[in-house]
């Protein structure tokens, strides 16, 4: 039996869920989260910290069952998995770089000036030696994911794909983050793609966040709450480490090439847009808003 049926599983996700309705119910009572989107409603910004926070508190508990696990039980490919870790040490991988991406996220809600793009970013530290915290998101979040690329491939090209991974997906769930529901579409359609390269018996890997997603959901597409850097940066980022960690190389290198494209068009034209001009596009980002 695949691992995502079994209890284990689904008292994970279940804590996840329930942790990111609390957590939820919290974040919308602060009046000092309030911000305003792109219709000028007051909403609650940086509210991906209840998916965030339901996330870990799903891996750390299925952490802490640790035995069912076990790459023996044989509800996990271990051809897999790298061969020095185990599926404990990646829900630990994916707790850790989530819990990072979405530190340096929050710092950049709360602090963040007014520039855009990593363009924009660093010609400001360049020219006038000042460090956004835009700048300081994009160097943390580099080396977050550096180290847990290394983590696990070593020094090999496979850490570089991985790394590379890690950070631009982060960035592309964060770029999408500008109308009510897109961001979670785009995380969700990420996850049918990379899942779909690495077999459904590893989907209990993401149990959790799935889980505090769909919680999360109506508040966002009810233009209730905002995920922020705080919430997009880290779903991205922990995607981009099961793609690294788990797809074939060569879906990996097909999956950057098509980030790299998106992140030069971002530079250069405005995806809000351009969708409307795209029948397909223009339906799936306004469905369920």
């Amino acid at each position: 039996m695949v691992i995502f049926v079994r209890m284990e599983g689904i008292f994970s996700a279940a804590i996840s869920g329930l942790v990111c309705w609390l957590c939820l119910r919290v974040l919308l009572s602060l009046p000092g989260l309030k911000t305003v989107n792109y219709l000028g409603e007051a909403v609650t910004g940086s509210a991906g910290l209840a998916v965030i926070t339901g996330a870990l508190s799903g891996w750390l508990s299925w952490l802490a069952w640790r035995d069912p696990m076990a790459v023996s039980s044989g509800s996990v490919n271990p051809d897999l998995l790298p061969t020095r870790q185990d599926p404990s040490a990646f829900l630990l991988s994916l707790s850790i770089t989530c819990f990072c991406f979405s530190l340096v996220g929050l710092i950049d809600d709360i602090i963040g000036a007014e520039v855009r793009g990593f363009k924009g970013h660093f010609q400001t530290l360049l020219s006038q030696g000042k460090l956004t915290t835009g700048a300081l998101k994009a160097l943390a979040g580099g080396a977050v994911s550096v180290s847990v690329a290394i983590y696990w491939h070593g020094f090999t090209v496979s850490a570089l794909l991985c790394a590379l991974l890690i950070a631009t997906f982060a960035n592309f769930i964060n770029l999408l983050d500008t109308r009510p529901g897109r961001a979670l579409k785009g995380f969700w359609l990420s996850c049918l793609v990379v899942f779909g390269s690495v077999g459904l018996p590893t989907v209990f890997l993401f149990g959790p966040v799935l889980a505090s997603s769909l919680v999360y959901a109506p508040s966002d597409f009810r233009r209730r709450a905002l995920l922020g850097d705080a919430g997009s940066n880290p779903l991205g980022a922990c995607i981009g480490l099961v793609a690294g960690g788990l797809s074939p190389q060569w879906v990996q290198i097909v999956l950057l090439v098509a980030l790299v494209a998106f992140h030069v068009y971002a530079e250069k034209r405005s995806l809000t847009e351009d969708i409307p001009k795209l029948p397909v596009l223009n339906w799936l980002d306004r469905l369920g808003t």
